[in-house]
């Protein structure tokens, strides 16, 4: 008998499709910053930065001041792995929808890949946020464009479309092999995040790559132990024993306990990686040299 395709699914493949249509638009456009100014303005990207004076406009690379910056350069990385996550994330959905569609594993690598988008999109323009100084032009501040508020609202589509898919997930049977396999996966991203966290903090001390994937490795285990439980409460009743019902224990608790200090820590590590944006100025005197 043929499985029926999945409304849930169905809507939440659509709306990551949206976002990451506002992702690429965002993601490719120059008005991510934009200064009026009283005789020019300009607006600027990842890529390029614009000037029009007299209505001629002219369009060139982002300023070397800009660019060679550790922070802006973080900004370009996160958003290529978002934009690659999102495309994963819209083909494990659509294998889902459309082939697998018995194959929980492949919902849950959707889940995984966009939110790891999400949080790579929202790591960027903290990053944005925090260093939209250097894009003052002649003592004109600049503010923020539509290209940099499609990336929000492409990350807001795509975790709606994540908690539409975590409910399909519920939904579906087989829920306790599930909760079983969720785990797994949540503490092996425990490890590799702890494992990211302490190279960063003791070897690899400037590098910030290896602290975005502790973060992420971290969230993914957060999101794993979230399913897991909601998964777990929505089935409770099966537990039921001689006409008695199941409650909730305190190993139960302590994934919970457990998801909470990993958010905060998240949260910590995303302040530090902010804080840090402004560290990759390089000294005029080390020039020199």
């Amino acid at each position: 008998m043929a499985t029926k395709t999945s409304k849930l699914l169905l809507i939440s493949f659509i709306l990551v499709l949206v976002a990451y249509l506002f992702d690429i638009i965002g993601f490719s456009t120059t008005y991510h910053t934009v200064i009026d100014g009283t005789s020019f303005d300009v607006h600027g990207g990842l890529w390029k930065q614009c000037v029009t004076i007299n209505d001629v406009t002219t369009c060139t690379d982002i300023p070397s001041s800009i660019e060679d910056e550790d922070w802006f350069r973080s900004c370009r990385a996160l958003s290529i792995i978002a934009l690659i996550c999102f495309l994963a994330g819209a083909i494990c959905t659509g294998l889902k929808l459309f082939a697998l569609k018995e194959n929980k594993a492949i919902l849950i690598a959707a889940i995984c890949t966009i939110l790891t988008a999400a949080i790579c999109i929202l790591t960027s323009d903290i990053l944005l946020t925090q260093n939209i100084d250097d894009f003052s032009f002649n003592g004109f501040d600049a503010d923020y464009g539509w290209s940099f508020a499609l990336t929000l609202v492409g990350m807001g589509i795509a975790v709606i479309a994540v908690v539409i898919m975590i409910v399909d997930l519920v939904k579906g049977g087989d829920w306790f092999r599930s909760c079983r396999a969720l785990s797994i996966i949540a503490l092996i991203c425990f490890l590799a995040g702890a494992i990211c966290t302490g190279l960063k903090l003791f070897a690899l001390k400037e590098n910030k790559a290896i602290l975005i994937a502790a973060i992420c490795t971290i969230l993914t285990a957060v999101i794993c132990i979230l399913t897991s439980d909601i998964l777990l409460t929505q089935n409770i009743d099966d537990f039921s024993f001689n006409g008695f019902d199941a409650n909730y224990g305190w190993s139960f608790a302590l994934t919970l306990v457990g998801m909470g200090i990993a958010v905060i820590a998240v949260v910590i590590m995303i302040v530090d990686l902010v804080k840090g944006g402004g560290n990759g100025k390089v000294n005029s005197n080390d020039e020199e040299k």
